[in-house]
């Protein structure tokens, strides 16, 4: 955000601003206020009931004083005024003079250019000049420093300063005025009134709420936001504290997605203690804004953008206007009071902060691989036909991809590859092609993609025997290149269960070294068999053989190149019994998976020991005697064909002692044979690894030697 002076185009740069601006028909219209005395040194002012055109052209604030046909107002300031539809504004009160308020209503029709004020027809005529008198068609009292704000098809007023004839006093009365009646009626409340006051805004709220803030009295002075219920007639207690008390501040409610903005600025601020002697406020030039966000308001402080140096602030002041201007995206401030009237004009870019019209509000899947493309659907707000781009980015690096309509509140989009970036949690944006980015955004999370080689299966339902006639169960883990494992799902997994016999068949050709037959696999039949993602990176696999026999178990993985490649193990075989288990055996909670895992365990540690110890050379002439070395060798061979096979059953136990933990069932007994074996495995690693470096050490004359030994 940053603010930059404006220069006033017209002879209006010496109007101070105590009226009304409201955007008409796309146009801001600015009414009324104070006429400055430049030869009173800007501290004489007069009202006055003109009408400009007003907009931010460049770095100007563009006036353009119009020429009002039918009832034209008489002459105010301090006045209050909203717009009732997009070609027509409310105009109530206000200081006449300073003896005079005023009690009237005007309403400014725009039609075809033409500036045309009228009055409502149940309307007594107007004194001219006015006196401050009762209202004969029951109106509030005469009053300036009101506020109003339309709901429905009413306005509503609430408090002001000002009174019948000589009176002198701060309202804390509510009036509605039925712009289709044209009546008006004073709301009774249900509970406690709040205090009197004037100087205060207010603004509407979804459909039954009116919201105020800030605003003094004789009495005391008020920082806090309160809001009255139409339907219930209740007022709230005052929440959504600003920092100090303010009164006399201007203010401005933005249409902003997805959150509407209240912006306020200036003012006169200070707490007084009660009961101790009234104190004049100070000015401010402080600009914050309340973010309207229905899981909780919340005031914020606009930041300034100080890239290009430290802009050039607003003189402190109270009594300025403040309108939005959203062809700039901007607030725009206009005159005040600073111990003088002022007549000068500012505009603070928001963009950042009030955004484009559209947002994004979620996405579904909010994970996936970093090779890209992904499927993802985007729910949000202002959404239109035409290229929406979706932009992915963490710091600086980025990488966009096209949006899809659907409708106006959801796009569909493939996520881009993020590989020269990493895995990594990104924030997510959208944005029009040529238009600004959204102000809202979302989180996506990158991961390393699958790799079937990683992956692994574990569980009865590819165990030696299972039961006929009853379900069979498995699960599948998803890790990435790294061997870890994935934590959430929508990887594509695909299982096939086929029932097998073995079939001995000739062979067609017979030669010396070719048997006269040979075994072949045969498929008799298929076996139904469901997958269920389990989103934390493990997936559920059923299915149910009623036949005795062999099957055969495929799982493949879809990589992101759509080839489906066979897990580590696959393809599995079970074979199938009548009798001899139970229905249990076939489950992930049985028995049969905890005495499998013991059952390699056991063999495991046996394997592993007689290769650490087989693998080892001290004690062992491996320099003299070659039968030796030949069968170090033999264990360092057999330990290398059987390693991926050993580094697969490790982590099939390591997931299995994971799903006991979660069932109940774990030992830590189980947990720490499983990291002894790790331990062991690493140790017969190193000194298989350690055996070629050894004989490469060996001399050329012990080489021959060990090879006539061999010979003879």
């Amino acid at each position: 955000c940053f603010f930059f002076n404006d220069t006033a185009t017209t002879e209006i740069y010496t109007q101070a601003f105590v009226g009304s601006v409201r955007c008409v028909q796309e146009t801001d219209i600015m009414f009324g206020g104070l006429i400055v005395d430049e030869a009173d040194n800007n501290v004489k002012a007069n009202t006055c009931n003109e009408l400009y055109t007003v907009g931010v052209n460049d770095k100007n604030i563009v006036f353009g004083k119009q020429e009002c046909k039918g009832d034209v107002p008489q002459k105010r300031a301090c006045h209050c005024a909203c717009m009732l539809n997009p070609d027509r504004m409310f105009l109530f009160g206000g200081y006449y003079d300073n003896k005079t308020r005023l009690n009237d209503v005007c309403i400014l029709q725009i039609t075809n250019s033409e500036y045309v004020w009228k009055r409502p027809p149940n309307h007594p005529p107007i004194k001219d000049p006015p006196e401050n008198e009762k209202s004969p068609i029951g109106a509030p009292e005469p009053r300036a420093d009101a506020s109003c704000c339309l709901l429905g098809n009413k306005v509503y007023i609430f408090g002001g300063y000002g009174g019948i004839h000589y009176q002198r006093k701060n309202f804390n009365d509510f009036y509605s005025y039925d712009i289709e009646k044209y009546e008006w009626a004073k709301i009774e409340y249900e509970n406690v009134a709040p205090d009197p006051r004037s100087g205060h805004v207010c603004f509407p709220y979804e459909s039954k709420r009116i919201y105020l803030f800030g605003g003094w009295s004789n009495e005391s002075q008020f920082k806090g936001v309160i809001y009255f219920d139409i339907e219930t007639r209740n007022w709230s207690n005052q929440e959504y504290e600003a920092g100090t008390a303010v009164w006399n501040h201007s203010s401005v409610l933005v249409d902003a997605i997805p959150n509407k903005k209240y912006f306020v600025f200036g003012g006169m601020t200070g707490d007084f203690a009660e009961g101790k002697e009234r104190e004049i406020g100070k000015y401010t030039n402080a600009i914050q804004y309340l973010d309207l966000d229905p899981a909780g308001f919340a005031w914020r402080e606009v930041e300034l953008d100080e890239s290009g140096g430290k802009p050039e602030l607003p003189l402190e002041r109270c009594r300025s206007v403040l309108f939005y201007d959203e062809r700039t995206s901007s607030v725009v401030i206009y005159g005040g009071w600073s111990n003088k009237w002022l007549g000068d004009g500012y505009a603070l870019n928001v963009s950042k902060i009030v955004g484009p019209n559209y947002a994004i509000k979620s996405m579904n899947p909010d994970k996936g691989q970093l090779s890209g493309g992904t499927p993802v659907t985007i729910k949000g707000i202002g959404f239109s036909e035409g290229q929406m781009n979706v932009r992915f980015q963490s710091g600086k690096n980025f990488e966009d991809a096209i949006g899809v309509y659907v409708s106006p509140d959801e796009l569909s989009c493939k996520t881009p590859s993020f590989e020269k970036y990493g895995p990594k949690e990104v924030e997510v944006k959208i944005n029009r092609t040529g238009e600004e980015l959204s102000i809202t955004s979302c989180k996506f999370c990158f991961f390393k993609n699958t790799r079937a080689i990683r992956s692994l299966c574990y569980g009865p339902g590819i165990g030696e025997k299972c039961l006929s006639g009853q379900d069979a169960e498995f699960l599948i883990q998803a890790r990435n290149e790294d061997g870890e494992n994935r934590t959430s799902g929508r990887d594509t997994f695909e299982a096939r269960v086929v029932q097998v016999v073995n079939k001995e068949v000739k062979n067609e050709e017979v030669g010396e070294d070719v048997p006269a037959t040979k075994i072949i696999e045969e498929v008799v039949g298929e076996v139904p068999c469901e997958i269920s993602d389990k989103d934390d990176g493990s997936y559920y696999v059923k299915y149910h053989n009623d036949k005795p026999g062999k099957v055969k178990v495929e799982v493949r993985f879809r990589n992101e190149k759509g080839i489906l490649e066979p897990l580590r193990g696959s393809p599995f075989y079970t074979t199938f019994v009548e009798d001899g288990l139970t229905a249990a055996h076939n489950k992930l909670d049985g028995p049969l998976i905890m005495d499998t895992i013991h059952k390699t365990v056991d063999e495991l540690e046996t394997f592993m020991k007689e290769t650490l110890n087989g693998a080892s050379t001290k004690d062992k002439d491996v320099r003299s005697n070659v039968k030796t070395l030949l069968k170090v060798k033999e264990c360092v061979r057999v330990a290398d064909a059987r390693k991926d096979e050993i580094v697969l059953k490790l982590d099939v136990i390591e997931e299995a002692l994971k799903l006991f933990q979660k069932q109940n069932r774990h030992k830590e007994s189980d947990s720490k044979k499983l990291r002894e074996l790790g331990k062991v495995w690493t140790e017969a690693q190193k000194k298989s690894a350690a055996i070629p470096r050894k004989k490469s050490k060996l001399s050329l004359g012990q080489s021959k030697q060990r090879h006539q030994q061999v010979q003879r």
